[in-house]
This record gives structure tokens, C-alpha cells and sequence, in this order.
């Protein structure tokens, strides 16, 4: 208890700038003592070493945030009481060191942060100041930097966070995550992936009262893609997220937009007769996908009610098609 409590104001104590460091380091390397009171007690001495100093905040925040993954709740329970000081005494400078973790950290790390940060904003008035955006854009700002390190699972955490903080900037994380300005490459599995699992995310937390026109524009390249698109699989994954962002509605615009397109592609996998029957009734016949055609009809049910001139001008195969 004694050589803890000393460590813990040693740094705050004037005359040996020398030694802070060092003294510092020492309190770092009680955390880990073996001997379970020692070990407590450097913890709770932690939030103390940067009362005079807010620097040491993300720092400190950093430390703890490899803690919470410590064994034993009492422990626990401890590095989350001493985050939760730091967060009071400076919300940006903890949640940017929580960050780094998420960043850096090891899989077991990064999950006990996740877990802490979604805790902790699920009221989120409790720790932001009040008519204070500033540290609110300091942490959205930290949250997009994640992003770019994440599994599928912690970006739908991420967006779970954003969501907290600010219900209308989602989609905006959503189509960044997407990247909406790089052409839509139907070779690149990573890139696929990534867009089917984010569209259905994109459309949940749209406004009220917008059209998924950004998003829509962009999915619906797949349809002059398809055929390079790496697997039958991915294809229709491709044609669900299409038809996910019609579910919202559509503008007239990006309806004229985009349905020759998928007026063009259904009638190219329409079959050319009829379908012989199969002895296994649950698969398709070879080239041909009911999944495929359903998304599509789906799709030009949609875009044709908002520009049905369109399919005035085309001899649609209507006896086919039914």
C-alpha cells in the first residue's frame, strides 16, 4: 500500500522533473504486481497522476484500456471506475487513448473497449458537456479513424457508438466506410463484402424522409458488372443490396437513372424457353437463378412506378416475364 501511494504523487510533486518519468513508470509496472492489494492499489493511483496535468489523460486512458481485460471483477471494476474519472476530468483526451487500443490493441483488447466505450454512451448527456459540440466532433473524429482498422462486427459497434452521439451523421460513416468515390470494382472480394453488409446498415439509419440516391447510384453499376462479378454467390449479393436501396423509395431522377440497366440485365437471364424440370426441385436448373430474377422484377417494380414511360418505349416479354 505505502510504495503504491507514494508512486502515485510522486510525479505531482515539484522539484524532481527529472524523475517524473521514471516514477511513472514504476506506478505503470505496479499495476501488474502479482500481489493482488499492491495491484489495486497502483490502479486507483493512476487517475491521480495527471490531476495537474491533462496531457497525460489519453495516456493514462491508454493504459487502463489494456487493464480491462484483467482478471477478476474486483479488478475490473477498478480500471472501469478509474476510466470513468478520466472521462470526467477529460472526455476527448480518454476516449482518444480508449481509441488507440481499438486501433492497435490485441482482438481480446479491442472487444473490452467496444464494450466499455457502448456501456459508457448509452447516455451519453451524461458525460458530454452540455452546448459543447466540440469534444462531441473530437470523438466522432477519433471513431472515424477506426474505421479503417475494423472487422465487420466492430464497424457495426463503431456505428452502434455514432449512433449515440449523433443519429444523423450514421449514414454519412456508412458511405465513407463504402467509399462512395471509388468506382465499384465487381473483381475485388473485400470490397463486395464490404458493400452488401454496409447498404442494409446505410438504409436502417437513413433519415427520415431521404432517398438512398448517393448509395443507389453506386449499387446499381452492378448491373452492366454482373458478369464480372467473382462468383453466382456474390452476384445476387450484389443484386440484394440493389434492391435494398429501393426499399426506401426513389426519386424520378435516379429511377430513369438506373432501370434500363436492370430492365436490360432481367431480360438477358430471362430463360429462352421452358425450364425443364429437375429431379432436385430445391436447386436451379444450370444458368439460370429464381434469386437473381426476383431481386430484379423486385427492382423494376419499384423504379417503373415512378418512370412508367420507360416501359412504354420497350416490348416488354409481359408473357415471359409472368
Amino acid at each position: 500500500d505505502l510504495s503504491s501511494g507514494i508512486n502515485a504523487e510522486w510525479p505531482l510533486r515539484p522539484g524532481f522533473p527529472k524523475h517524473q518519468e521514471a516514477a511513472f513508470n514504476a506506478q505503470i509496472d505496479l499495476c501488474q504486481e502479482s500481489e493482488a492489494v499492491i495491484r489495486r492499489e497502483a490502479i486507483k493511483g493512476l487517475p491521480d497522476l495527471c490531476k495537474a496535468d491533462n496531457s497525460l489523460v489519453p495516456r493514462l486512458a491508454d493504459i487502463l484500456a489494456q487493464l480491462l481485460h484483467i482478471e477478476g471483477h474486483l479488478d475490473q471494476t477498478i480500471v472501469k471506475h478509474c476510466l470513468i474519472q478520466l472521462m470526467k476530468q477529460d472526455l476527448e483526451g480518454a476516449v482518444s487513448g480508449i481509441i488507440n487500443q481499438i486501433i492497435t490493441g490485441k482482438e481480446i483488447i479491442r472487444e473490452t473497449c467496444f464494450k466499455f466505450l457502448s456501456d459508457r454512451f448509452n447516455e451519453p448527456e451524461r458525460f458530454l458537456p452540455k452546448n459543447d459540440d466540440n469534444v462531441r466532433e473530437a470523438i466522432l473524429r477519433n471513431l472515424k479513424e477506426v474505421l479503417e482498422s475494423v472487422t465487420f462486427d466492430e464497424f457495426r459497434q463503431v456505428i452502434h457508438l455514432v449512433n449515440k452521439l449523433d443519429k444523423e451523421r450514421v449514414h454519412v460513416f456508412i458511405s465513407d466506410a463504402i467509399d462512395l468515390d471509388v468506382p465499384f470494382d465487381p473483381s475485388n472480394l473485400e470490397v463486395i463484402e464490404r458493400v452488401t453488409s454496409c447498404v442494409p446498415l446505410y438504409i436502417k439509419h437513413l433519415p427520415p424522409g431521404t432517398t438512398a440516391s448517393a448509395i443507389l447510384k453506386y449499387c446499381s453499376s452492378v448491373t452492366s458488372l454482373y458478369s464480372q462479378i467473382i462468383s453466382p454467390e456474390h452476384q445476387i449479393m450484389c443484386l440484394e443490396a440493389l434492391a435494398e436501396c429501393l426499399t426506401i423509395g426513389v426519386s424520378e431522377e435516379d429511377a430513369a437513372l438506373c432501370i434500363d440497366g436492370i430492365y436490360s440485365l432481367l431480360v438477358s437471364l430471362l430463360p429462352k424457353g421452358p425450364i425443364p424440370k429437375q429431379e432436385d426441385e430445391i436447386s436451379d436448373p444450370p444458368g439460370f437463378s429464381i434469386s437473381a430474377l426476383e431481386c430484379l422484377l423486385y427492382c423494376l417494380h419499384k423504379t417503373a412506378k415512378v418512370v412508367p414511360e420507360f416501359l412504354k418505349k420497350k416490348k416488354v416479354p409481359t408473357a415471359t416475364l409472368r
